[in-house]
């Protein structure tokens, strides 16, 4: 891989917010040149991103420049835990898209993972009123088949049960995979130990829920208690597996049932293998989440997702907004077919995309 890095561009794209619980962000497209062969990566800045912060990332990728594949790698490697997660996270992707297409190597092959077979996709749902939410898996469940829903809870466990109770009026337990996303909000003054959160959960379980991602903010000790507490309903956790080089050596195969790696908080796609593998070892489920992606993030974790065998993945593509990135794409690695995604045969990730189109669409674009 001697082919030195000789363009680098960072394409700007500002949307508005989704909802009210998820703000704006700034989304950014990195593009890798080596010739006329391209590396292509996404990563979402956090909300309230300043304009300085923009110079901190372009001075990031800038160290790339001049540099071969290899010397790439090592540099995005030596920054995790320096550039913010997403940068470093980013950096690879665009790399092993890049680095694929300069061998005939899929990502996958890169990443010395052999998963094929399809993955679900996950269908998010963030409605608060049970009629509104009741409606929209109707409409849903008529176009075709849900195999897995995630549900936004908010802690109060009466609204929630009504919630649950919503989703499976029109998606039976028998079909759809339903799972819970409080955001911690179990956490407060009237459930203060492993065994009244639980309580709450098995609520929850009762009415139709089948998993409950991050229920409440807790120690190691304490996600173990409670898994075992609730028995049969499955805990997912996410948040404690953020900075996949440390997690690696904290996460424990008794904490949950499945385990989710979201994207953009790992700092390293090498990292979150590992990790992936070391849960998967220890007889844990593995499934891929999602950072807010419009763009060619959402078919990259795809394809990670399948070739980890992740249970399911949240990364897809936003209707409306990712409208403009499906017209400048010339090619990518996966196959949607009934919300099932298949891996295509593709060097790197796949990504191709009409650059001209897509600077004519970005905010701003920066030559690095």
């Amino acid at each position: 891989m001697s082919q030195q890095i000789d363009g680098i561009r960072l394409f700007l794209f500002r949307t508005g917010p989704r909802s009210a619980r998820r703000p704006a962000r700034n989304r950014f497209f990195l593009r890798l040149r080596c010739g006329s062969v391209c590396g292509w990566s996404e990563f979402a800045a956090p909300p309230g991103q300043r304009e300085t912060d923009i110079i901190t990332y372009t001075k990031c990728f800038g160290l790339l420049r001049g540099k071969n594949v290899s010397d790439g790698f090592a540099i995005a490697r030596a920054m995790v835990g320096i550039w913010p997660n997403p940068l470093s996270e980013s950096a690879e992707m665009a790399l092993l898209d890049l680095w694929g297409k300069l061998t005939g190597k899929s990502a996958a092959q890169l990443l010395v993972l052999d998963g094929r077979m399809p993955v679900h996709g996950v269908v998010q749902l963030q409605e608060r009123d049970p009629d509104v939410l009741a409606e929209r898996v109707r409409v849903l469940a008529e176009k075709g088949k849900l195999p897995c829903i995630k549900l936004a809870l908010s802690g109060d466990i009466d609204t929630d049960r009504e919630l649950v109770a919503a989703v499976r009026r029109y998606a039976p337990q028998k079909g759809t995979y339903l799972i819970g996303a409080p955001h911690e909000r179990y956490t407060s003054r009237l459930y203060s130990t492993a065994e009244q959160i639980g309580m709450q959960l098995l609520k929850l379980y009762a009415a139709g829920l089948d998993a409950c991602e991050d229920p409440a903010r807790l120690t190691v000790s304490e996600w173990i208690l409670l898994q075992q507490y609730i028995g049969d309903l499955s805990l997912i956790a996410e948040s404690p597996l953020r900075f996949a080089r440390r997690t690696i050596h904290t996460v424990n195969p008794d904490m949950a049932k499945i385990y989710n790696i979201r994207p953009g908080y790992t700092g390293s796609v090498f990292d979150a293998v590992l990790l992936a593998e070391r849960i998967v070892s220890g007889g844990g489920h593995v499934m891929v989440g999602d950072d807010d992606f419009i763009g060619p993030a959402c078919e990259q974790w795809q394809q990670i997702a399948i070739a980890l065998g992740a249970d399911w993945v949240e990364a897809a593509y936003k209707p409306g907004i990712s409208d403009f990135y499906r017209s400048v794409q010339r090619g990518n690695g996966i196959l949607l077919l009934n919300g099932v995604y298949n891996q295509l045969p593709v060097a790197g990730f796949g990504t191709e995309l009409d650059e001209g189109r897509l600077g004519s669409r970005a905010a701003c674009v920066f030559d690095l």
